[in-house]
């Protein structure tokens, strides 16, 4: 019998960060570049809870949190936990 799994990965480039860098557990993070013009790629569950989502611009997300945490992709960690995901022995 064949099994097809459906994974919601949602937030998962935030979730990433927060398993690599523990710190920021339990803060609201968004992930988004440095540019002026810098969109939220995605935000996790304690940014979402404050109104903070995608793509919201990210100089409105720093209006509603003044303590936002701001994480630059990266998307060789993303492709790390990925791996590690999809080569899991189900």
């Amino acid at each position: 019998m064949k099994v097809i799994f459906h994974i919601d990965m949602n937030s998962f480039f935030a979730s990433c960060h927060q398993v690599a860098n523990p710190h920021l557990q339990g803060k609201p993070l968004v992930v988004a570049n440095s540019s002026r013009q810098a969109v939220v790629t995605t935000a996790n569950y304690e940014a979402r809870q404050l109104g903070i989502n995608s793509p919201m611009p990210l100089y409105k997300a720093k209006e509603i949190c003044h303590h936002l945490e701001i994480v630059k992709q990266d998307f060789g960690l993303y492709v790390d936990f990925a791996q590690k995901l999809f080569n899991f022995n189900w």
